[in-house]
């Protein structure tokens, strides 16, 4: 089976260890998991919620005290899932 729905993340120019990481809203999505990768492709750090935007380390505001912080050049990536929780995009 080929997948053909992706999950169109929107690119950031905020600086600093806390920036905002968003995505397009996906179809029959009800909620979302986001996987942030060290340098070695390692997983860091993860969020899941229905919002198509996140700060890393989670937290309103750069200020708040956060659980991860960019500390090198990372990756990230955003799953969707429906109701059921079914992928329905990567």
């Amino acid at each position: 089976e080929t997948w053909d729905r992706h999950v169109v993340l929107a690119a950031t120019t905020e600086t600093g260890s806390h920036p905002t990481l968003s995505w397009q809203p996906v179809d029959g999505a009800a909620s979302y998991w986001l996987v942030l990768h060290d340098a070695d492709g390692r997983p860091y750090w993860a969020w899941t919620g229905t919002e198509t935007n996140t700060r890393v380390g989670g937290g309103d505001s750069p200020d708040t005290n956060q659980t991860a912080a960019l500390h090198e050049e990372m990756t990230w990536s955003v799953a969707a899932f429906d109701g059921e929780g079914s992928l329905v995009a990567l």
